[in-house]
């Protein structure tokens, strides 16, 4: 079943390393297995050259977002162990932020002795996203992202700083049936770009790996094609914390172009 056509971007993630936020527990940092909508949002603020500090037009952003994902290579986890001794006398009190500002501590536990902590990544992986927003007319519009991402305001990343994009993330701006259908697209795009740089071995297989919003037209509706399930990727942007969650389903859907 299909609805009435949409307006979409299509990305692809394509990085050495990747993560996709999930609530963080403890020291332990883990990643999810497809982007979230909070993940989106931030990637497309930075991209617009919005701040932190913009938590109204980021939140707006991501009620908007209506978000779609298809895994075209499969990647590995890998775990980066990370530590530190704050009680080194160059990193007592004080430390610096990646643009050269001093950054004083405060008081609490978490701001002296030693630290350890566990984050993890998806090395090798390769994910087509396509999304619609909801109004599509409201700013920004798919157009107003679609050129932020052609020339970002900032170097983007994927998940984390060290997370590089590979490639140019835009693939294409398409109006298509439904999502299913403009992630189908988008992987044909990749193929005959593939093919056009002598690359015979396509990555992407007739069927993958995907996550889709409950409800969305275009995607498997059949009882045994998927499975519900229940993402926390959400994020209260004003007060800096995960809040929320998001019905999806995911399933193994066919990655065929559709017809004109």
């Amino acid at each position: 079943m299909t609805g009435p056509a949409v307006d979409a971007l299509v990305l692809l993630l394509d990085a050495p390393l990747m993560a996709f936020g999930v609530p963080v527990v403890d020291q332990h940092g883990v990643t999810g297995r497809f982007p979230g909508v909070a993940q989106m949002a931030g990637l497309l603020g930075n991209a617009l050259g919005w701040r932190h500090a913009d938590t109204a037009s980021l939140q707006r952003l991501q009620e908007r977002l209506r978000l779609a994902a298809v895994v075209l290579r499969d990647g590995t986890p890998m775990r980066d162990f990370q530590t530190v001794d704050l009680s080194q006398p160059h990193l007592v009190g004080t430390g610096w932020t990646t643009r050269g500002r001093r950054q004083d501590r405060g008081g609490g536990e978490a701001t002296s002795g030693t630290h350890i902590r566990y984050r993890w990544y998806r090395t090798g992986e390769a994910i087509m996203v396509a999304f619609r927003l909801d109004p599509p007319e409201e700013r920004p519009t798919l157009t107003d992202l679609e050129t932020a991402l052609d020339e970002p305001f900032r170097p983007l990343f994927i998940g984390r700083k060290a997370c590089l994009p590979a490639a140019p993330l835009l693939v294409r701006h398409c109006r298509a049936a439904s999502l299913a259908d403009a992630l189908a697209l988008g992987v044909a795009d990749r193929q005959a770009a593939m093919r056009q740089a002598g690359v015979h071995s396509l990555e992407a297989p007739e069927f993958a790996d995907a996550e889709w919003p409950e409800g969305e037209p275009g995607f498997p509706l059949a009882a045994g094609d998927f499975d519900r399930g229940i993402v926390y990727d959400r994020r209260d942007w004003r007060n800096q914390l995960h809040g929320g969650e998001r019905r999806v389903r995911r399933g193994r859907i066919r990655l065929k172009e559709p017809q004109p």
